[in-house]
């Protein structure tokens, strides 16, 4: 998996954010030089989270982005590299805010 083998420079790519991986297939482990920097969402939960973003029936591999207000602000579709957390990253900065 690509996410996975690319998984420190997706890290070093949100810094210093943190990386939260969601599997909806079962839960994975943290590389040990890494736990702090990556937490894992349980199955369920990642599920939920990627129906409620791309829709029933979503295709994978796919990624979601968590905006500073908790919500979904980006969106990806196929395999995420590191250059393209950068790219999900400015998405989510360039949006602009609604009034709460």
């Amino acid at each position: 998996m690509a996410e996975w083998r690319d998984l420190h420079r997706s890290v070093a790519a949100v810094a210093p954010e943190r990386l939260v991986l969601g599997w909806i297939d079962g839960a994975i482990p943290v590389p040990p030089d890494l736990i702090g920097q990556v937490g894992v969402m349980p199955p369920a939960q990642a599920l939920t989270l990627a129906r409620g973003a791309l829709g029933e029936g979503f295709g994978l591999p796919a990624a979601v982005m968590i905006g500073g207000a908790g919500r979904v602000c980006a969106v990806w579709r196929g395999v995420l590299r590191p250059e393209g957390l950068m790219a999900l990253r400015e998405g989510c900065e360039v949006r602009p805010r609604r009034a709460e």
